[in-house]
């Protein structure tokens, strides 16, 4: 199968982990190679600026983890809305979750009407509406569309009304997007991730987070580096884990794969921020998950193909069945 990997590469002038290097792309393009598929690769850019070149170039499934251009509105959707309209199946969520998933606030109230438990929190358009809100403390304050930890730094997590002001006006001014201001649970962190699509999901269990410092807020940047004092195999709240997670996906229409990073509060798990389209890179969270139930990275990317395949081409995969299944006859029959 003919297999499009479409990316945003880093533009010129802005420095931020949304964007992927050319090597990343490589990367997906050989593992799609070792999964028996021919890979393409495009950018973004390339696709937005001729959006029937895919077409033209025979594509008949993309793999995407374009991420779009920082502070343009609904921008993890856009691959997914483009294919659509060109007819062209795509891996992963689809526009209405991408959209919800990249809102956090839109986020937390579908999955609290759900009863999934989520930290406090308030949406705001500019700073100045803070002061006529009640304000959950200590709080974390952080862009209410960027991903990535995008504009979290050692002044993230604020005590009071003025700390939480001050840090908004501050993002505000950098890029003048909605905040979001949640409640900071103080806890470990728990990451899990799912491949698959219900009910045929693989686990990809869940890993723990802790550190010396219990502050740290941006833990995964950290791997490797002073601060991280665990990264282990979560245990107590693995079924939890799975459980919500898998609920979460279903709630928000996902497809094909899933990381949801929750905090620990209380004996019980509360969904921080969810990962539609999880960054895929080697050595980053989804690719530890899947190492830790026995996947290398090659076998990671053909699950995901698998399971897109399944879901998109399911006569092509009855009729594969079939024709194994007669191939097993054959093989067994008396001559």
């Amino acid at each position: 199968m003919k297999i499009a990997i479409v990316y945003s590469p880093p533009r010129e002038g802005e420095e931020s982990e949304e964007y992927d290097p050319p090597e990343h792309a490589e990367r997906i393009a050989l593992a799609i190679f070792r999964n028996n598929h021919q890979p393409l690769i495009f950018t973004d850019l390339e696709v937005f600026a001729k959006p029937e070149i895919l077409k033209e170039s025979g594509v008949e499934l993309v793999f995407n983890i374009a991420e779009g251009t920082i502070g343009m509105k609904d921008r993890e959707a856009l691959i997914p809305a483009l294919c659509t309209t060109q007819g062209i199946k795509y891996l992963g969520t689809g526009v209405l979750g991408s959209a919800i998933c990249l809102d956090k606030g839109m986020t937390n109230a579908v999955l609290k009407a759900q009863g999934v438990p989520v930290p406090e929190w308030v949406v705001v358009e500019k700073a100045t509406d803070l002061k006529e809100l009640e304000i959950p403390l200590p709080a974390i304050v952080k862009y209410n569309s960027e991903g990535s930890s995008m504009g979290i730094g050692l002044l993230s997590v604020c005590y009071t009304r003025e700390e939480v002001i001050d840090q908004a006006n501050q993002l505000y001014r950098k890029l003048p997007e909605p905040i979001l201001v949640q409640k900071f649970i103080l806890g470990r962190e728990v990451n899990a991730g799912l491949i698959g699509n219900p009910p045929d999901w693989l686990e990809l269990g869940a890993i723990a987070l802790e550190c010396r410092n219990p502050w740290n807020i941006t833990m995964e940047r950290s791997f490797g580096k002073a601060g991280i004092d665990s990264c282990y195999k979560e245990k107590e709240f693995y079924g939890r884990a799975m459980e919500l997670t898998k609920k979460i996906f279903q709630v928000l229409r996902l497809s094909d794969m899933v990381r949801v990073d929750f905090k620990v509060w209380e004996k019980e798990l509360y969904a921080i921020d969810v990962n539609q389209y999880p960054a895929l890179a080697e050595g980053r969270m989804f690719s530890r998950l899947a190492a830790s139930v026995g996947l290398s990275y090659d076998q990671m990317i053909g699950k995901i193909i698998e399971a897109g395949i399944k879901r998109l081409f399911p006569e092509m995969v009855q009729r594969k069945q079939e024709e194994w299944s007669r191939v097993s006859l054959e093989a067994v029959a008396p001559v």
